[in-house]
């Protein structure tokens, strides 16, 4: 099911296939779905964790696997062990999330229109979640900003980055601006609410665009001229979209459901069994 790539020491359930590729020997995992799943969860979300987020995870993690269940077709597998799919490092040892898995067998995350849902989720939001539309090339009316208030005490609800002016202004000047600086709050940009762009005089750079050009965090941060430095003061960690993990933690430990939690970050869907799906791979 799929290609293990690590040279750390792993536990896998169930067969080995193995298959020459260009000089080299791919190793395939043939393993039972669920327990494929138990895997995911463990390396997505760790152990540890309350029982209503283990399920919540799982069912996100199913959904995504049935979604996306012939993306490695031409490679002879299914899907990949690392973040290109869903990480997998071998099967789970951890009991409780064993037991979410199997209590929740079989469930997906289905449309209005019961099709798999693009199962999105990341680390923390910041306390508002980003629409697809924002974010993406194209959006689901599943996936539409929702303000969280249960992730913004968690470890990576804030952080923080700091640049030479002069630094800054170089690369502010590498994405196009003109203008001359005379005083540096003209680089301040507040973003309380998610916002796509960062705007500087009548120059837009794109909020992902910074993100991926500095390797920051997340897009949600605002820009502050402090002295002869630049400060970014972000929130969250992850492209925002969907689930928020710290955020469903939080919930799950408040006493919701995993149903609850689905429902407050995707909207409009469905969880049923994925017999009930359209277009089964």
């Amino acid at each position: 099911m799929m290609n293990g790539e690590s040279h750390l020491r792993q536990n896998y359930s169930g067969d080995l296939q193995c298959l020459p590729d260009l000089g080299t020997l791919v190793f395939i995992n043939i393993s039972d779905v669920e327990k494929y799943i138990s895997g995911v969860v463990m390396a997505e979300g760790g152990a540890g964790k309350n029982l209503e987020y283990f399920k919540t995870q799982a069912i996100i993690a199913r959904t995504y696997m049935y979604k996306y269940f012939d993306k490695h077709s031409s490679d002879k597998y299914n899907v990949c062990d690392n973040t290109h799919c869903q990480a997998y490092n071998g099967f789970s040892t951890d009991t409780l999330l064993n037991k979410a898995t199997l209590e929740t067998r079989g469930l997906v995350i289905l449309d209005k229109d019961s099709s798999l849902i693009i199962s999105a989720f990341h680390s923390n939001c910041g306390g508002e979640t980003s629409s697809s539309d924002d974010v993406w090339l194209s959006g689901q009316p599943y996936l539409k900003s929702v303000v969280d208030p249960y992730c913004i005490t968690s470890r990576n609800a804030t952080w923080r980055k700091s640049y030479p002016v002069n630094e800054w202004l170089s690369y502010i000047r590498k994405s196009g601006y003109k203008g001359n600086i005379e005083n540096p709050s003209i680089f301040n940009f507040h973003q309380d609410s998610r916002l796509t762009d960062y705007k500087i005089g009548s120059l837009k750079i794109p909020l992902r665009t910074i993100r991926e050009d500095l390797n920051l965090r997340s897009t949600f941060f605002s820009v502050f001229a402090v002295g002869d430095s630049i400060i970014l003061k972000g929130r969250g960690y992850g492209h925002g979209v969907g689930l928020c993990q710290e955020g469903a933690m939080e919930m799950a430990a408040r006493g919701f459901n995993y149903k609850q939690i689905i429902d407050f970050y995707y909207f409009g869907v469905l969880i049923s069994d994925i017999k009930n799906a359209v277009a089964l791979p």
